[in-house]
């Protein structure tokens, strides 16, 4: 049902976008998150672990409008929908048992895009994303999502983006974009922690978009 609501905001989006004759591009690719750590508590307590500890693959879709600033100057501004989260450890009972870490997320962005040549342009802006839920999924069937440590994340995020865009014709378009969280996502308690010492760990998404697009002419 998430999925579906999504797709609606995205159709609409570009529905909007042909009706005021704009070109809205509809994009969509994998997503490659991880949760940065304000201290690297994560492999100095579990140095054996930490290997498991990291980065996982989601999915990223969304639609987005161009606004000509100047010659080679523009503005993007759109919606997407984000799987973002990362690759967990956790010393359950039964030892430690691995799980990956689902957040889920709805935001929009503005980009200032400045193309390099009629191909390539260069990308860089802000986007706002809002968690519609989160979600663990073991990696083995001996342990159930509820044995988890549960963790309250923040409903808001706000992070940097930048990336490449090249240009294949008039409305085939190839991204790869880097976005680095600002707000911290959560507060973790650190085990065993000597004093002096943070008594929590900070949370930041960071993650790795790729998309192919297509973008639409009136």
């Amino acid at each position: 049902m998430r999925h579906l609501y999504c797709l609606l905001i995205f159709c609409g989006f570009a529905l909007v976008g042909q009706a005021q004759r704009l070109h809205p591009g509809l994009y969509a690719g994998p997503c490659y998150s991880t949760l940065h750590n304000s201290t690297g508590f994560a492999g100095e307590n579990q140095p054996d672990l930490a290997a498991n500890i990291g980065w996982k693959s989601g999915f990223m879709a969304g639609v987005d409008l161009p606004f000509r600033l100047a010659d080679k100057l523009s503005l993007l501004s759109g919606v997407q929908y984000t799987e973002k989260g990362d690759r967990i450890i956790a010393i359950l009972p039964s030892g430690p048992e691995g799980a990956i870490n689902f957040l889920y997320y709805l935001g929009g962005s503005a980009l200032l895009d400045y193309r390099l040549s009629p191909a390539f342009s260069v990308q860089t802006g802000l986007e706002y994303s809002r968690l519609l839920g989160t979600s663990i999924r073991p990696a083995s069937s001996r342990v159930t999502p509820d044995q988890f440590p549960k963790y309250e994340f923040s409903r808001n995020d706000v992070g940097l983006l930048a990336g490449i865009e090249y240009r294949l014709g008039s409305s085939l378009f190839f991204r790869a974009r880097y976005s680095i969280g600002l707000v911290g996502l959560n507060n973790i308690p650190i085990p065993n922690q000597p004093d002096p010492g943070p008594d929590f760990v900070h949370q930041y998404n960071r993650s790795i978009q790729l998309s192919m697009g297509f973008r639409f002419h009136p």
